[in-house]
């Protein structure tokens, strides 16, 4: 177990679980008590951060490519713009979000003073009522701990990982985290597995997270290019791979699990599940629940297992999507994890995946050896 020592109200607390989950953000303290290093990925950038609730639209100044009356108001728009760049983001209701990167020189406590705030922000609103909710600056960081796991204590979000938030990965990161670890925990305390599968957390995690935040700090230096001419090149690249071209998202980002709780050499094994709308109008997961579930083509494919959900995709109010995806990867069945992860493939029975998901869950250390 682990034992939390804290000061609340001037007096010292002490507070007693077997395993903790250290959450505490960027500064984490947590991390710093168990003395790990982050490894640094050479990305840091000052940026201005301004919430504010605005009462009508926004103004956008002419975007190359963007027809004129265009509706970006929900949109999140990347202001790739060498005299300084910035984005804009839609909150809910009527709140707005600008981040404006600092240029060199320029001092965080002068940018963030409300006339400054003021002037930066008023051009995108002009005549629009609104009120400053926040100004504050940050440091964009692109960082990852050197150990997410000291005994019983596991580093997750931000304490793990921080990333240059151009693809809006950073608590997305962290809510992977979490999912990675609860259902492993659930699994140890309510179906008897071996607390050896807590280890593989960060071989699961780490090369994920490394991948996102690589290609966010390659597009923070795309888009915080500030030399006009570099700029001007950029730009004119971006159109001519743009023309032709569908655009890409975080989905096509994320790679697949490796190594770790999955069932590595089988087609698919370790990728992202996918999650359709059904013909009722319902999701995969509402209509089949987010435990281990063995999703098989038909009737005839065999295959069932205590604390595993047997769905037959043929029996689904809209099953194409996954025959589609069986027939993507050449397989009759597949496992997925509580985290919609999957864990492995097969062929005409679902047997064997379910005999290396018992094996895997409940004798991890002889597997690993």
């Amino acid at each position: 177990g682990v034992t939390v020592s804290y000061d609340e109200g001037g007096e010292r607390q002490t507070a007693s679980a077997r395993w903790v989950i250290a959450c505490d953000g960027a500064r984490s303290t947590v991390r710093k008590a168990l003395g790990v290093d982050l490894d640094d990925l050479d990305f840091e950038e000052p940026w201005l951060v301004v919430d504010a609730e605005v009462q009508g639209p926004v103004s956008f100044p002419p975007i190359a490519g963007v027809p004129e009356g265009a509706d970006l108001q929900r949109l999140s728009v990347m202001m790739c713009d060498p005299v300084r760049p910035a984005t804009v983001v839609p909150g809910r209701r009527d709140h707005r979000r600008w981040e404006f990167m600092l240029l060199p020189g320029e001092d965080d406590k002068a940018m963030s003073a409300p006339d400054k705030v003021a002037e930066l922000v008023g051009a995108w609103m002009a005549d629009v009522p609104h009120e400053i909710v926040r100004a504050a600056t940050y440091r964009f960081h692109g960082l990852v701990a050197h150990r997410w796991q000291v005994g019983n204590v596991f580093l997750a979000g931000d304490a793990a990982h921080q990333t240059p938030p151009f693809f809006g990965q950073g608590m997305c990161h962290g809510l992977r985290d979490v999912a990675n670890l609860a259902w492993k925990m659930d699994a140890v305390i309510n179906a008897g597995a071996s607390p050896a599968i807590l280890d593989t957390y960060q071989r699961e995690r780490d090369p994920h997270v490394r991948a996102v935040i690589g290609a966010a700090v390659a597009a923070g230096r795309y888009i915080c290019e500030l030399d006009p001419d570099l700029a001007a090149a950029r730009d004119t690249r971006i159109r001519e791979e743009a023309r032709g071209k569908q655009g890409e998202t975080a989905h096509d980002l994320i790679p697949a699990i490796r190594e770790g709780l999955v069932l590595s050499g089988t087609s698919g094994a370790g990728a992202r599940f996918v999650q359709p709308v059904l013909a009722d109008g319902s999701k995969l997961d509402e209509c089949t629940g987010d435990g281990w579930r063995l999703f098989v083509r038909d009737d005839t494919v065999p295959g069932e297992a205590g604390g595993v959900t047997r769905v037959v995709a043929a029996a689904l109010a809209d099953n194409q999507a996954i025959a589609s995806w069986l027939d993507q990867h050449g397989v009759d069945a597949v496992l997925v994890r509580p985290d919609h992860y999957v864990f492995g493939t097969a062929s005409d029975s679902g047997e064997d995946l379910l005999a290396a998901r018992a094996a895997r869950l409940f004798d991890y250390k002889e597997f690993t050896a």
